[in-house]
């Protein structure tokens, strides 16, 4: 995606909308001197900011700056959810304190309506759900910022789970990005972590990484790729679920189902009578492996 494109697209009326937008909800909660500071104020209609700032001024004080971002970026939606999972991973980038602030969007993020996914499963494998599937759950079993998952049974009666895009969610993105790359050539030189990444660098490479996750086929073959080297490497402790490429689109992604344990359920893991310690050396080695594809 070339940047220079997307900085122009801000002229039409849609992307400048939700350059206002994006601005309004910096301001809502409690970043309006920001605002200010990117020279701003007439691309958000500063009168109706001002207004903005002291309306919430009280509510902004009631959080700290780090949960005042987190909400913010929810508030702004899937494009920002996801950069925001992905700051959470940088503590390179921001301070551990909003690390710890941003990793909150990892785990909360609300579902949508569950006829809207069997809708969306429908639409994009062409054919009524009732042909694909025996049983497919309304509700999910986890919701992200690009997807939700839901539990399923094949007609065969094999066990899987849907990966189902969000609706619109990629009209989004496109939009948002757009907005960003606008916004990122103003931030050089006057925020902190302009100092260690050059912004509009940064959102190019969000918006390579985004956008590629929006074609879940994609996806499926990473998985075959990935589980393919590491079948190679002989590392049998790594399993990796098995799409279905008859029933993988754009948008919807049928893998089997797999129960385990998050990584970080250390005591779950014991329990069971998991090594942790192996458990850690082989998706290190998986890492690694992985990683020459």
């Amino acid at each position: 995606m070339q940047l220079g494109t997307l900085v122009r697209l801000p002229q039409t009326y849609k992307n400048l909308q939700r350059v206002r937008e994006i601005l309004g909800v910096v301001a809502k909660w409690g970043f309006g001197s920001l605002v200010v500071q990117l020279e701003l104020e007439n691309a958000v209609e500063r009168a109706r900011n001002l207004v903005l700032w002291r309306r919430n001024r009280e509510a902004a004080v009631r959080y700290t700056t780090e949960e005042r971002i987190r909400r913010a970026f929810e508030e702004l939606g899937p494009t920002f959810v996801k950069l925001g999972q992905i700051l959470a991973t940088r503590p390179d980038l921001i301070p551990m304190s909003l690390v710890l602030e941003l990793r909150k969007l990892q785990d909360d993020v609300p579902p949508f309506d569950g006829a809207l996914a069997r809708r969306q499963v429908e639409a994009s494998l062409g054919r009524p759900i009732e042909q694909v599937f025996a049983r497919f759950d309304r509700e999910p079993l986890a919701a992200a910022s690009i997807a939700q998952v839901h539990a399923a049974v094949l007609a065969s009666g094999e066990e899987v789970v849907v990966k189902v895009q969000r609706p619109q969610v990629e009209q989004q993105v496109r939009l948002d990005i757009a907005a960003m790359a606008w916004i990122a050539p103003r931030l050089v030189g006057r925020i902190p972590v302009a100092a260690l990444a050059n912004p509009p660098a940064l959102v190019e490479l969000f918006a390579e990484t985004i956008i590629e996750e929006l074609d879940f086929r994609l996806e499926a073959e990473n998985m075959l790729d990935i589980a393919r080297v590491l079948q190679e490497a002989g590392q049998r402790a790594i399993i990796v679920p098995r799409p279905h490429p008859e029933l993988v689109t754009r948008r919807v992604l049928v893998m089997e189902r797999l129960s385990g344990f998050s990584t970080d359920d250390v005591e779950g893991m014991r329990g069971a009578g998991i090594d942790t310690a192996e458990v850690v050396r082989s998706l290190y080695i998986a890492f690694i492996e992985g990683a020459i594809i």
